[in-house]
């Protein structure tokens, strides 16, 4: 039981890191777009923007707050990753 379902969380763990590839090669883009145009990495507006859209696709609300933690987190290092690639 307990093997069958940690295969299942490899699974889910390779397609997180094929997507988390995808947004910080997206990521990258924006920080060069930012740095074009001498906007800001972090915009506090944009950011809850994101939290509060994200929460709306739960279907279990009971994980919203994980789901808000889960977001700050990747936003943290999207914004470490722009002001790394964008020098």
């Amino acid at each position: 039981m307990l093997e069958n379902e940690r295969k299942s969380i490899d699974e889910i763990d390779r397609q997180l890191v094929a997507l988390f590839e995808k947004r910080m090669h997206v990521t990258k883009k924006i920080a060069q777009v930012k740095s074009e145009n001498q906007l800001p990495i972090y915009d506090a507006v944009r950011e809850a923007a994101v939290i509060d859209k994200v929460i709306q696709y739960l279907t279990d609300d009971s994980l919203s707050e994980e789901l808000s933690q889960f977001y700050v987190s990747l936003m943290n290092i999207s914004k470490n990753y722009q002001e790394k690639t964008s020098k």
